[in-house]
């Protein structure tokens, strides 16, 4: 995972709201969908893995077998590329709550000028 990326992705560009609402449903699939796939990937070399060691084993216990998967550097990776990937979704929900903070300020008149204009007087009268 690239993390410059992500972080520029998940950057909320208040003078362009509109943008950012249009790419923000893309992005939030984006790593969802790659998080599926690390899933899917880890899932399915974990039950290669565990086949081979129980074909090549005469006996082993559930908890061995769970220890030499859990202990397996290609395993780690893949959950570490995981847990990147779902704390790379979590930030879109964030920015997602932020966008629509921003949205009701602006539609709130948050950021307009005064609406009533009165002329500054000198000497404080």
């Amino acid at each position: 995972m690239n993390t410059k990326e992500l972080k520029e992705e998940v950057r909320v560009n208040e003078n362009d709201l509109q943008g950012e609402w249009s790419k923000q449903a893309t992005l939030f699939l984006k790593y969802s969908l790659k998080m599926s796939r690390l899933i899917h990937d880890r899932d399915t070399y974990r039950r290669e893995v565990a086949n081979k060691i129980l074909v090549s084993t005469d006996k082993i216990s559930e908890a061995a077998l769970t220890r030499m998967l859990d202990s397996d550097a290609k395993i780690v990776d893949y959950q570490l590329q995981i847990n990147q990937h779902k704390n790379a979704v979590q930030s879109f929900e964030h920015k997602k709550k932020a966008l629509e903070y921003e949205t009701q300020l602006l539609i709130g008149g948050f950021f307009a000028e005064p609406k009533e204009k009165k002329p500054i007087r000198k000497g404080g009268k």
